[in-house]
């Protein structure tokens, strides 16, 4: 039988650096297609899983429907291209039957409800911060927190960090027990700041020594490779050297900051090249550069604060249930796209939702009153040839289990102009009633009148935001994530009429790394 050829795969000059010094702990901040999820994420999980065989490690993330959503989907892609198969070499949501003799993690977990069991003992908890004492009690060797930008860090070093104490002594022998990856884009809120200061925790020197050991080491063997054996003083000089790796190793932190352009042989200079053209400065800086630039604090929305604004809520009873015929997490049904996942929705209580309305790109934003607070549910889009009929489909579908079909469509004069959005309606008011009504909800169309002032508008969101009048907003974290960036990052400038949004980003056209949902519109 002809024998399969090993797959070779590809690390960039930077991925390779970070497994070369290969740390107990490390924090990566990387740009977007620097190869996060491949080629610093996927590798290193592997390789505790391998080299801690029976351990217990956790995936970590900020809450659950991200986690099973993005971070395991990611992680189990990964897996897959490396030849390791669900439900043959590792179980999601469930302990391995017992006719496959998996072997068993050294601290064998009270539920499998939320791990996954691998053929060699290891056992991965999937945890999140929104799932509340999902890491009480637990012991782990190992620990994985994706998105970490998105972090609360106080949540994560009072509740996570101290499982990290270790399981069992035999996993001394790996340099990375009881250690953990931090992987993360640049942080542009004031929220995520604390990514940067992991910076602080890392010994220069002691990086520096691991480097200069490894080039050591690659000396020797190089010296002595046309040789039949390497002369016993050599051999111990060798081991000498990799008896000190391992201790500069296990002592060690890196932190390294990582643009695209370290991802050249992939991306291509022409991409890097097109995106310096096309591309809004702050935008290139940040998604291309990786430079450090925060929330603009005299932006149009200079007091949105994450940490007051932001809220987490996911129907994780609901997503815990989701399960396949073998007992497994349902990861197919998870990833379905629907309001069943929300745990913030009040079945008493109308949606309202409001749009805005584009040549290229049109919105619909949903809220739910709440008194004192005004919740904004979730934000959706959609893009070029498909409009806005589509985006009321689109909302109906994620929104079709909601027993309470009153909705209240606030709109003003931009809805009586439907022309560039579709053809087939005379304005874009009649096609939202429409296509609500056609899908069995109870339309109440509220006209607000003409399009406010950017300065009127300033001061009533600046004044909401603050608490001073209005109704309190806050935001769903999770189903709002390209608004929420894209208020962060809007930025004013001196108009006509004094100051107003800086709306020039929208006439530019759509990069990958420039896309339309994160520029001004929706805001």
């Amino acid at each position: 039988m002809e024998k399969k050829a090993n797959k070779k795969a590809y690390f960039n000059p930077a991925q390779m650096y970070v497994h070369e010094i290969s740390p107990n702990s490390k924090c990566i901040v990387g740009a977007r297609r620097f190869g996060k999820s491949d080629g610093i994420e996927g590798p290193d999980l592997l390789y505790d899983i391998q080299n801690m065989p029976g351990s217990s490690g956790f995936l970590y993330q900020r809450n659950f429907k991200q986690l099973l959503g993005k971070t395991l989907s990611h992680t189990l892609a990964f897996l897959k291209r490396y030849g390791y198969q669900r439900d043959v070499h590792y179980f999601v949501g469930r302990k391995a039957p017992k006719w496959m003799n998996f072997k068993l993690p050294i601290v064998e977990p009270v539920s499998w409800d939320q791990a996954i069991h691998f053929y060699n003992g290891t056992c991965v908890y999937l945890l999140s911060q929104d799932v509340r004492f999902s890491a009480n009690s637990l012991t782990t060797d190992w620990g994985k927190i994706d998105e970490g930008r998105s972090i609360n860090k106080e949540k994560l070093f009072e509740e996570v960090m101290p499982t990290l104490s270790g399981t069992e002594p035999r996993f001394e022998s790996c340099h990375k027990w009881k250690g953990y990856t931090i992987v993360s884009d640049m942080p542009t809120s004031k929220e995520g700041q604390w990514i940067l200061d992991q910076e602080k925790l890392m010994d220069p020197e002691l990086i520096q020594a691991i480097e200069n050991t490894i080039a050591h080491i690659n000396y020797l063997k190089d010296k002595y490779r046309f040789m039949p054996e390497m002369p016993a003083n050599a051999v111990r000089e060798m081991q000498q050297q990799r008896d000190e790796l391992f201790f500069l190793r296990q002592n060690a932190f890196l932190y390294k900051e990582y643009d695209t352009i370290e991802n050249l042989e992939i991306v291509g200079i022409e991409y890097i090249k097109k995106q310096k053209l096309i591309l809004p400065p702050v935008i290139f800086m940040t998604s291309i550069m990786n430079k450090r630039i925060r929330k603009l604090t005299d932006g149009f929305y200079p007091n949105l604060t994450p940490e007051v604004h932001y809220y987490d809520a996911d129907n994780t009873t609901y997503l815990d249930n989701l399960r396949t015929a073998k007992g497994t997490l349902d990861l197919d049904r998870i990833a379905e796209d629907n309001c069943l996942k929300d745990g913030d929705i009040d079945p008493s209580v109308p949606l309202a939702i409001t749009l805005d309305y584009n040549a290229n790109i049109n919105w619909i934003i949903t809220g739910q009153r709440a008194e004192p607070v005004m919740k904004t549910l979730s934000s959706k889009y959609v893009k070029f040839n498909r409009k806005i009929r589509e985006l009321c489909r689109d909302w109906c579908d994620y929104y079709q289990y909601i027993r309470n079909k009153d909705v209240i469509y606030y709109y003003n004069s931009t809805a009586l102009d439907g022309a560039y959005a579709d053809e087939d309606a005379p304005n874009f008011q009649e096609i939202v009633v429409e296509e609500l009504s056609r899908r069995g909800w109870s339309v109440e169309p509220v006209y607000i009148g003409n399009t406010w002032t950017h300065k009127v508008k300033h001061q009533v969101i600046d004044d909401a935001l603050k608490g001073r009048k209005y109704l309190f907003p806050k935001f769903n974290r999770a189903n709002n994530p390209a608004l929420l960036p894209s208020m962060e990052m809007c930025g004013i400038r001196i108009g006509r009429t004094g100051f107003e949004k800086n709306k020039a980003g929208e006439k530019l056209g759509e990069t990958e790394d420039d896309p339309l949902e994160l520029r001004t519109d929706g805001t």
